[in-house]
């Protein structure tokens, strides 16, 4: 317990750099201009795959692997300048432009995280207006909420050597999802100009824990510190649940459980999306769907603690050496300083609800496209916004090329790319919006605060090749 108390320092500082220098939501909104692909079918059911095959299957892994992570704005540079010394944490004195970063914080950075991979699908047209298509496949996601006064503690400690200083750290929040994802979607040409489909998602719940809190926050002075604790954590693991001794103390972690109790935490649930394509005029389309509405239920435990715990001030003659005691005082409170309660209950899980609106214009006889989307993403605490400029350019019939830019994550540092190769029964592709720019002279991409990749191979039949 003492080890890891030591080091919760370097694990949130190592979380924030790594975090900055990886990427957003594991599908690639690039992949919606991605025309010989039937990944763009799971982001809006109403489309339908341009290629000449008339059948697909994804086979498990390497399918479909994609992989994200969002650090809220947040690169690596703002927490570790490289100097002639090497990397300089924002902990230390000699970090530049302390305050500008500081300012240019929300009030609380998010960081998002995201996996998913194929385990098995197909599609296959009905007819000549018809596309129906299946998909099994493993899905995870992490997320964590820093407020601004966690970076306003590790940057400059207290400054008020006379008064208390105040922290407010009730906007922390952390959230894990693992889960099955089996869906079925069908796609119908109404007419020349009208697409419309819809496709539904049966869930079940592998793994899912959230902690958030009422009310968490540190007064510290130069005599004493004391914290306030008031939160929750709702969770639901197989095979894990905490050991509370008869005073509510944490006296570890019990493993001991039969296969009938890891069977009886996995959760259930639904999901829904809807979409429609519209082709008004010759080559240019326009498309609005809905994504993931739906939701995850577990018989889980619910643990709620809420007290007020106090230890002996801290000195604060160098910063490195504080936030190391302060990490170790406050990693004790919450070990030995504070009591819990814990209940079975079940809860729910609402999944991140998705809004695509999207525009794009096909020329030269379908060669070259323009496209614009617009992302949102709707959390239960806060919404989420991505908007991409794609090009595509289909020069023969079994190589495109895309390059896009996004726009809120983007920050001038990444660019997007993307690559198919498809011959007769094979489809090759690999595509991403946050390909870093500018790298360290360890090869680090420093500047970069969002970046996603997918690829993967899917098998084609049927169909006859384009002229």
């Amino acid at each position: 317990m003492n080890k890891i108390k030591r080091h919760i320092k370097s694990i949130v500082l190592a979380f924030m750099v790594l975090s900055s220098s990886c990427a957003l939501h594991a599908a690639p909104n690039s992949l919606y201009f991605m025309h010989d692909l039937p990944y763009k079918m799971y982001m809006n059911p109403a489309l339908q795959p341009d290629s000449v095959f008339a059948t697909y299957v994804e086979l498990p892994v390497i399918s479909s692997t994609s992989v994200g992570l969002n650090a809220g704005g947040v690169s690596m540079y703002d927490v570790m300048q490289p100097s002639a010394d090497g990397l300089v944490p924002v902990t230390n004195p000699n970090y530049q432009g302390k305050d500008e970063f500081y300012n240019s914080l929300k009030n609380t950075t998010r960081v998002n995280t995201s996996f998913s991979t194929d385990i098995f699908g197909f599609g296959f047209r009905l007819k000549t207006k018809g596309y129906l298509s299946f998909n099994l496949s493993l899905r995870g996601s992490v997320s964590a909420g820093v407020p601004k006064d966690m970076f306003k503690l590790l940057m400059y400690g207290t400054p008020d050597a006379d008064g208390v200083n105040n922290f407010d750290w009730s906007l922390t929040s952390s959230t894990l999802n693992a889960y099955l994802d089996f869906s079925g979607g069908y796609s119908r040409k109404i007419n020349d100009k009208w697409n419309v489909g819809g496709r539904i998602h049966v869930l079940t719940g592998l793994a899912s824990a959230s902690a958030s809190f009422d009310e968490f926050g540190l007064a510290a002075s130069t005599s004493q510190w004391t914290l306030t604790n008031r939160g929750r954590l709702q969770y639901s693991i197989p095979g894990v649940r905490f050991a509370l001794d008869e005073n509510g103390m944490i006296t570890g972690v019990s493993s001991d459980m039969d296969a009938s109790d890891i069977i009886g935490s996995l959760g259930g649930g639904l999901a829904f999306d809807v979409g429609a394509e519209f082709k008004p005029l010759k080559g240019l389309s326009v498309s609005l769907s809905f994504a993931d509405l739906g939701f995850l239920y577990y018989k889980g435990n619910v643990m709620s603690s809420n007290g007020e715990a106090s230890f002996d001030g801290v000195p604060i003659e160098n910063l490195d050496e504080f936030t190391v005691n302060v990490a170790d005082s406050i990693g004790a409170l919450f070990a030995d300083g504070f009591t819990y309660e814990q209940r079975e209950q079940g809860f729910a899980n609402m999944l991140n609800a998705k809004m695509y609106i999207a525009a794009e214009y096909k020329f030269l006889r379908d060669m070259m496209s323009v496209g614009l989307l617009s992302k949102t993403e709707f959390n239960t605490s806060f919404v989420e916004q991505e908007i991409t400029l794609a090009y595509t350019v289909r020069p023969c019939r079994w190589f495109g090329f895309l390059a896009s830019y996004s726009f809120f994550s983007g920050g001038f540092n990444t660019l997007g790319l993307g690559m198919t190769i498809s011959v007769p029964g094979i489809n090759l592709y690999v595509v991403t919006d946050y390909l870093p720019m500018y790298y360290s002279a360890e090869g680090i991409p420093f500047r970069s605060s969002a970046l996603n990749v997918q690829a993967g191979l899917v098998m084609t039949f049927g169909g006859r090749w384009k002229k």
